[in-house]
């Protein structure tokens, strides 16, 4: 008598998922929830907060909250508030980078924990072109100062709203 026996290959499938080297880097819901919250928290007849997301940490930045918002009429701004603040708002200025948001400057002063935040002066670059400001004289002074000023203001509002308490120190940087 023959028996036939019947082998059956196995077969294993093995996943591999990606592994933070800290689960500390990763935002958690709680700190996703209070950057939201600066949607809802935040008021002004002149300010509107377009998003606020939080930005998980990597190799050079840690973790913040990234604000973007409007000015009345069409002033850019964002600010990026971080989860281990220092205490301190530091602004930066264009650097000749005008119609942009400088994140350069941005990001670095992040990386000591500042409440960071520019503006764009106004002024888009892709859309305005050489015709800035042409029969626009509220564009010249959006781009000329009031941008800046008004941008300082607001962002120390949020930081407060954000934070509940205002910056202990304040620093302008032009770049």
């Amino acid at each position: 008598m023959c028996i036939m026996t019947r082998i059956i290959p196995t077969v294993f499938l093995v996943f591999a998922l990606p592994v933070s080297a800290s689960s500390s880097d990763q935002p958690t819901l709680d700190s996703r929830i209070e950057c939201h919250s600066i949607l809802h928290e935040y008021a002004s007849n002149t300010v509107t907060i377009i998003s606020a997301d939080i930005v998980p940490a990597d190799q050079r930045n840690p973790t913040y909250c990234k604000v973007f918002g409007t000015i009345t009429i069409d002033i850019g701004f964002e600010v990026h508030l971080p989860t281990d603040w220092n205490g301190r708002f530091y602004m930066v200025g264009n650097e000749g980078s005008d119609g942009r948001i400088n994140t350069r400057y941005l990001n670095s002063a992040a990386r000591l924990n500042y409440a960071t935040a520019s503006t764009d002066l106004g002024y888009d670059i892709n859309a305005d072109g050489d015709a800035y400001g042409y029969k626009n004289r509220q564009k010249v002074i959006d781009y000329g100062f009031r941008a800046t000023h008004l941008t300082a203001v607001v962002s120390k509002e949020i930081i407060e709203t954000f934070y509940g308490v205002a910056a202990e120190y304040s620093y302008f940087v032009a770049g």
